[in-house]
């Protein structure tokens, strides 16, 4: 085992994951903060050190390795000057983006896989609770997103019109598709990242939805039309926004490991799918692992050792192909584990064979008591959490 120091005490560098991951190889010593005020406080047991003490203590302690458990690249890059500016050599230093967190993180989720029990009895509201706690991190992410390049991307998706000009790999759903039908992209983020025109010239309707709607489309020019904006809608309640059987594509896109309950969205986003219509679903392997289970990234979509597309974390799992077996045919692809971790990929696709009852999945007598809890938890957070500054940074973007 080599001694290691994490440098970074944030959501990343405190995650207990990033802690377990690491220990397969290395020893915690301590951790560092560039913020003088961290320095001589505790986290997960152990020192917090400052950066002015850095070299001293890995002198002294025989460290072999520092990680930087920071995600911002240019974060990094500025603990790395750093680094070298205190004179600190031979030392071994690894940040989230190397083959080294890669290996470890393969080597991670390969022991996980082992312990996976086929549970899924899922807490509602106290997954709701969560939920509502991280929502507006990811209005923050299109934020900081928005303001590092002026909204340009903004622009790139409100002219898309091919509608696989996003990600290739939607190309063969988008074959499947024929003029005027209609596509919900859920979970979308600001607007659409697809098109409405296939490859062979179909003309679709894909209209965006996401719980984050209203919050979205203040990022929108307001000369932006209205099958461009986003739609509100609420994963795990989509039928209740959409009638059985009113869609004939859905696209899901790395916004499944958000949900408050990934499977019980897939039934309910198969429930509104017409009869053998297609549902296409892409995302980073093991997100929530990958992003050591901070913000909304709570689930990992994954498979398993027969190849089936598996949902996990630290306490439930689901062999979710075998579990909708009657209902759908679930086809999966995926990138290999030699694939640098940043870009391995699950993709699924799910043919809808037959009508069914939500009865048979879900809970439907504790169903409204789930969406009435899942209110009272969003308006007791807007009352009491102080969300003033979101609004000031949209209006900022807005000038």
């Amino acid at each position: 085992m080599k001694n290691c120091v994490i440098w970074g005490t944030g959501k990343i560098g405190s995650s207990q994951v990033l802690k377990d991951i690491l220990e397969q190889k290395y020893h915690i010593q301590a951790y560092c903060d560039s913020n003088p005020k961290k320095a001589g406080k505790k986290l997960n047991m152990l020192d917090i050190i400052s950066a002015e003490e850095i070299r001293e203590y890995l002198l002294r302690h025989s460290v072999s390795s520092l990680f930087i458990a920071v995600a911002d690249k240019s974060a990094i890059e500025s603990i790395r000057d750093r680094i070298r500016e205190n004179h600190i050599e031979d030392i071994e230093v690894i940040d989230l983006y190397g083959a080294e967190m890669d290996e470890l993180e393969n080597c991670y989720l390969s022991k996980e896989h082992e312990r996976l029990k086929n549970r899924w009895e899922i807490n509602f509201e106290e997954c709701s609770r969560t939920w509502v706690k991280n929502l507006l991190s990811e209005v923050e992410y299109w934020i900081e997103s928005y303001s590092k390049n002026k909204g340009a991307f903004i622009k790139t998706y409100l002219q898309n019109e091919d509608f696989t000009a996003y990600s290739p790999e939607y190309e063969k759903f988008s074959e499947k598709l024929k003029s005027e039908d209609v596509v919900l992209d859920i979970g979308s983020g600001i607007t659409s990242k697809f098109g409405c025109i296939t490859k062979r010239g179909c003309r679709v309707r894909v209209d965006a939805v996401d719980p984050l709607a209203y919050y979205y489309n203040q990022f929108l020019p307001e000369n932006t039309p209205d099958h461009k904006k986003c739609h509100f809608g609420l994963f795990e309640f989509i039928a209740d926004f959409y009638p059985e059987g009113s869609a004939d594509g859905i696209v899901i896109n790395n916004a499944l490991d958000h949900c408050i309950d990934p499977f019980k969205s897939i039934v309910e986003c198969l429930y509104i799918l017409k009869e053998n219509g297609h549902m296409c679903t892409l995302h980073r392997r093991a997100e929530a692992v990958y992003e050591k289970y901070t913000g909304l990234h709570r689930w990992n979509m994954d498979y398993n050792s027969m190849d089936h597309f598996i949902i996990w974390n630290q306490e439930h799992s689901i062999d979710v192909t075998k579990a909708l077996e009657e209902i759908a045919d679930v086809m999966i692809s995926h990138s290999e584990e030699s694939v640098p971790r940043e870009k391995q990929t699950v993709m699924v696709t799910f043919k809808k064979k037959r009508k069914f009852n939500l009865d048979r999945f879900i809970d439907m007598p504790n169903e409204r008591y789930h969406l009435a809890g899942l209110l009272e938890q969003l308006m007791k957070y807007f009352a009491e959490a102080d969300t003033a500054y979101i609004y000031q940074q949209l209006q900022q973007l807005a000038r």
